[in-house]
């Protein structure tokens, strides 16, 4: 019993979601306002703020998505808590 509720316990550890924040710019460096940012396979989502600025909450090693019309879909690893992007 003592060994399943260490095993349980451990899986919590390893899935917990952090707060990733970032900044959305484009090639020539200027940021980019609503830019649709969700994390693949859950129902979070959010949008870039006037300044190309975004909060989520993501698990490490999920995938988020990052799309503005005119512009191509960007999917990225969650990897740490800073995750800038270009478009």
């Amino acid at each position: 019993m003592l060994i399943l509720a260490l095993f349980i316990g451990s899986l919590s550890v390893f899935s917990q979601e952090i707060e990733v924040s970032g900044t959305v710019s484009d090639d020539a460096g200027n940021t980019i306002p609503g830019v649709n940012v969700s994390v693949v396979g859950t129902n979070q989502g959010t949008q870039s703020d006037f300044d190309g600025n975004y909060t989520i909450n993501a698990e490490v090693g999920k995938t988020i998505e990052f799309s503005y019309l005119g512009m191509k879909t960007l999917s990225r690893t969650v990897e740490d808590a800073k995750l800038d992007v270009t478009m």
